[in-house]
């Protein structure tokens, strides 16, 4: 009424067609999942739970990585369980020799069905986004570790997206690197995190250019990449309580020198 210099009557008719446009169309979502025993279900609704214990998982994750940082692949690695759509296990792939070349059970095919042909080649399952999230679960007497959540989920993935990790991992092993969906899950990017102590992250672009994108994308630029400088800069400090020391450094007169020094 005040916004628009409405009378009641029409500010309440015009409110009233706002909030049924909101929900025209919907449809209760169908999804499905694995369980432990290997059954898939169906399900339909929104799987609250599973979406808080994403963001629960999400908070834990950041914390537990301030003091260990050392986990870092393993973290990325857990956090795209967030965004997965199907399981994939890395052992069912080909080799990596195999990976970067055509195979004769996928020619002919390109796009969607060339993608549900490795799907269904390396028997790709519905990922379980309630999996440790059930009732039974949750009355245990210890409590979860968050940061370690095997369920939750965002349904925000792409399971192209789970395709490529699994060829990485199957290429460069699980400590080496993870794959996380990009911000929002837009699809534009997915993150590829690399321990260089055990990958080349040369070999691993070379590893993506023949193996992912010639089969699946041309994507333009093939990678976008980060690095350190320039306006910010990243400070690893042992000590989480030194923060204050840092920064009181930081603004100490005759900075500017030592830094140049």
């Amino acid at each position: 009424m005040e916004s628009e210099r409405l009378g009641r009557e029409s500010a309440e008719s015009k409110a009233e067609v706002t909030f049924t446009s909101l929900w025209e169309g919907w449809r209760d979502p169908i999804l499905r999942r694995m369980t432990e025993i290997g059954e898939v279900v169906t399900e339909v609704g929104v799987p609250l739970r599973a979406m808080v214990a994403y963001l629960f998982g999400e908070v834990a994750k950041n914390l537990y990585l301030i003091h260990h940082p050392a986990d870092w692949i393993a973290c990325v690695a857990l956090s795209q369980r967030g965004d997965r759509t199907v399981d994939i296990d890395p052992e069912r792939l080909p080799t990596r020799r195999e990976l970067e070349r055509e195979l004769g059970w996928e020619g002919g095919l390109d796009g969607p069905a060339r993608m549900e042909r490795w799907l269904a080649h390396c028997e790709a399952t519905p990922f379980d986004y309630s999996r440790g999230l059930d009732d039974a679960s949750l009355a245990r007497p210890e409590p979860p570790a968050f940061h370690r959540l095997e369920g939750s989920r965002f349904f925000r993935g792409l399971a192209l997206v789970d395709l490529a990790e699994a060829m990485l991992v199957r290429a460069f092993g699980r400590a080496a690197v993870a794959v996380r969906i990009n911000a929002a899950g837009q699809g534009d990017y997915f993150q590829v995190h690399i321990d260089t102590h055990l990958a080349d992250p040369e070999e691993v672009k070379a590893f993506l250019q023949v193996a992912f994108y010639r089969r699946f994308l041309n994507p333009e630029p093939p990678f976008v990449e980060l690095h350190p400088g320039g306006g910010a800069v990243g400070v690893r400090l042992d000590r989480y309580d030194a923060l204050p020391h840092l920064v009181d450094r930081l603004r100490a007169p005759g900075r500017q020198a030592e830094g140049d020094a």
